[in-house]
């Protein structure tokens, strides 16, 4: 990081109010099928008048100096056949329509910045009717 001290948070409940919260599970199966749309976690430039926007006011993520927006993405099942099964987290670079999938694989991780626009994807069916995919997103 260049040297800088940086401080790593939960996301506090003044940016979003008590509506959004800062932990978040999942846990799709193959009958949700298209029902997890595209969506960004939190964006400092679009939050709600708040003590945090008073104090900070709205920016851009990753701007120097200000309270970086990141979400953790944590894959929960003890046992996951990504190729038979499916059920990536997908992310969108909007301005050239391009999209990386991240399959699920036990423990994997992922850091992503709030900002950044994805979507949950279900399983596929051969993954059978009681097999959810679970994961949890910590906003920090």
């Amino acid at each position: 990081n260049g040297g800088e001290d940086v401080a790593v948070c939960r996301m506090p409940e003044a940016c979003l109010g008590d509506a959004v919260p800062p932990l978040a599970g999942n846990a799709p199966v193959a009958a949700d099928g298209d029902a997890y749309g595209w969506h960004i976690d939190a964006d400092p430039a679009q939050l709600p008048p708040s003590p945090w926007t008073d104090f900070f006011g709205r920016y851009p993520n990753r701007e120097p100096g200000l309270p970086r927006f990141v979400s953790l993405l944590v894959y929960l099942n003890k046992e996951w056949d990504a190729a038979a099964w499916g059920a990536p987290t997908r992310f969108l670079d909007p301005p050239t329509e391009e999209v990386l999938e991240v399959p699920p694989a036990p423990g994997r991780v992922c850091l992503l910045d709030q900002d950044i626009t994805h979507s949950v994807t279900a399983p596929l069916a051969a993954a059978g009717a009681q097999r959810p995919r679970y994961s949890l997103v910590l906003k920090l």
